[in-house]
């Protein structure tokens, strides 16, 4: 796996990447692979600028219910399990003129 989190210094929010790469033979896990990309893609064109992160986060669990797949979450930190990553810094908050200087900065 593959991951990288640049940050936009003019908004602070960060851009999470990653890529899995399989080179196995396995056709139950490239099946899977694949209909994690469907997924993926069918989330993408539900998504639009405005949307809650929780709107998009149920939608994408209702996608994966279709499937016939689940996601399965454990969370120290997080009772419900509804935790599937993180929130996105500054998406629900301003940048504090300190955060902003530690990003431009780098």
């Amino acid at each position: 796996m593959i991951y990288a989190s640049p940050v936009d210094r003019k908004t602070g929010i960060i851009g999470d990447f990653e890529m899995t790469l399989y080179f196995g033979k396995n056709p139950q896990i490239a099946g899977l692979l694949k209909t994690n990309l469907e997924i993926i893609k069918e989330l993408f064109v539900f998504a639009k600028i405005g949307m809650s992160l929780s709107e998009i986060t149920k939608k994408g669990l209702l996608i994966i219910k279709e499937k016939g797949l689940s996601n399965n979450v454990l969370s120290i930190n997080d009772p419900t399990s509804t935790n599937i990553g993180h929130t996105i810094p500054f998406s629900y908050e301003k940048l504090s003129k300190s955060e902003k200087n530690i990003i431009k900065a780098v």
